[in-house]
């Protein structure tokens, strides 16, 4: 979205951000975001909050509990989804740690909110 407005030369014209979800898992929906004052001081914070990690070295591979289901989703730390209980401790131990606030408020609102 930032980057046709640049195209278009008006800072200020009306976009939409959109993604598709090209699986069943994401229910093939697509997903629309107007590109407001708001949504921009969000992505701003979002961005800056990673660059300020990757700058102190450090790059959390935060991994969800596996399912009761027993379905494990690959990730990049464990692609064949075959160590996710361990990596979830992991993260879990990890995710405590002071560095890690300002992304634990990113990646889990709902755990820095308690």
């Amino acid at each position: 979205a930032l980057a046709a407005r640049a195209f278009c030369d008006d800072p200020d014209a009306e976009v939409t951000a959109a993604y598709r979800f090209l699986t069943a898992r994401g229910r093939y929906r697509q997903v629309e975001l107007p590109l407001t004052p708001r949504v921009l001081a969000r992505i701003d914070h979002v961005v800056a909050t990673i660059i300020d990690l990757a700058e102190a070295g450090l790059f959390p591979d935060r991994v969800d509990q596996p399912t009761s289901r027993g379905v494990a989703w690959p990730t990049l730390a464990d692609p064949n989804g075959l160590a996710q209980g361990d990596l979830a401790n992991a993260w879990d131990r990890k995710r405590r740690d002071p560095a890690l606030a300002a992304y634990v408020a990113l990646a889990e609102p709902e755990a820095s909110a308690r």
